[in-house]
């Protein structure tokens, strides 16, 4: 199912948090976003950068570190200046600008993003994220399974030049290999407004 995408993908105000990078509850807040320790599941930390006020970067790692190794890809930073809450309440982290609230299950961290009315627009498939340990070459990298929600009445669109006459690939298998005469894009715009793009590292053999 065209669910699955493979690479490496929404309040109140607590007082507590004033105090930049203090360890609070299951989060630590700081002036770009927050990262979230879940108690269980794939990921062991769950970082969101808030890049504008409609958009929050979600990083899942699978180790301690939240480090990432620099991208071949252009990588938009994080705004210091747009204005953020972050909260904690029933198991969930929430952080919230004035145009999206994403949300983070501390049981699993799993995440959800809410529109500015509240309605869900994007959220995990549970148990949908997966790493997996691989060798690359000589390299000890992970191979990444992410899953989103996908209602009935969704179309997906994208992925590049192909030739068979095809705009909705919903429910469908779609193989991203390059070959002559197609140029294939690891990029989904969903019909409800959202897009995926995988970050991951490419070598050129």
């Amino acid at each position: 199912m065209l669910k699955t995408f493979i690479g490496v993908f929404a309040f109140a105000a607590l007082g507590a948090c004033g105090h930049e990078g203090k360890q609070v509850d299951h989060f630590v807040k700081s002036q770009t976003g927050v990262v979230v320790t879940p108690a269980t599941g794939p990921a062991r930390r769950v970082r969101l950068t808030i890049l504008t006020p409609r958009v929050i970067r979600v990083t899942a790692f699978p180790a301690e570190s939240a480090h990432l190794p620099p991208s071949l890809m252009a990588v938009g930073q994080a705004d210091v200046t747009v204005p953020f809450d972050v909260s904690e309440k029933g198991g969930v982290v929430s952080v919230k600008t004035s145009e999206v609230m994403a949300e983070v299950m501390l049981d699993t961290g799993r995440v959800s993003f809410r529109d500015k009315e509240g309605r869900i627009v994007l959220s995990e498939l549970v148990g949908g994220r997966q790493f997996t340990p691989v060798n690359a070459q000589g390299d000890s990298v992970y191979s990444i399974r992410q899953q989103f929600e996908s209602p009935s009445d969704e179309a997906f669109y994208g992925l590049g030049q192909h030739q068979n006459a095809q705009m909705n690939y919903k429910g469908e298998n779609v193989e991203l290999a390059q070959r002559l005469f197609y140029f294939q894009v690891v990029g989904i715009e969903r019909a409800r407004g959202t897009v995926s793009l995988p970050r991951r590292l490419q070598r050129i053999l």
